[in-house]
């Protein structure tokens, strides 16, 4: 019981970090535009209608269902790896991926019910000719990380297993 409300109360304080940087950046940014590293990366106000790269911006059908199914997918990948590393009795990584599962989770809510209320989600980190975004991004970005980086030890570490079995014949 106490991992679970410790889990949910990390979502909350991951999303209420999401939440405020979103109003800073809404309240003081407005058209300026704050160098960080020059040009490359800057704070800007931006609103996105659309998804990633502010594809579909303006389709509300579309910019309403994608997240739901990308989230479902995630959440399907999410319970398979999961269940696959502790039938594999790998809880380190089990732990790196259920981490990983509240970052995804806070990502996911962050933007999905500010584009729910407000229409649009408030973007503001700006990486010059790649994107802008915001920390609920960086968040699902994080979980993508994580699981991938627990996968690649667990097929590092079975290369390595193969490898001194083979030596060991």
């Amino acid at each position: 019981m106490k991992k679970i409300v410790g889990y949910i109360l990390g979502v909350l304080g991951l999303c209420g970090m999401d939440w405020f940087t979103k109003y800073l950046a809404y309240a003081h940014l407005g058209d300026r535009r704050i160098p960080i590293i020059g040009e490359f990366l800057q704070l800007r106000y931006v609103v996105n209608t659309g998804l990633s790269f502010s594809s579909f911006a303006g389709n509300k059908v579309v910019t309403t269902l994608m997240p739901v199914i990308g989230m479902a997918i995630l959440v399907m990948m999410y319970i398979f790896f999961r269940k696959y590393l502790e039938k594999r009795n790998e809880e380190k990584a089990v732990k790196v991926i259920n981490t990983g599962s509240a970052f995804l989770l806070a990502g996911s809510i962050g933007n999905y019910a500010e584009r729910m209320v407000h229409g649009g989600v408030i973007d503001f980190i700006s990486v010059k000719g790649f994107a802008v975004f915001n920390v609920a991004d960086i968040y699902v970005t994080v979980f993508q990380v994580l699981l991938i980086g627990a996968l690649c030890h667990i097929a590092w570490k079975d290369s390595k297993e193969k490898k001194a079995k083979k030596e060991n014949k």
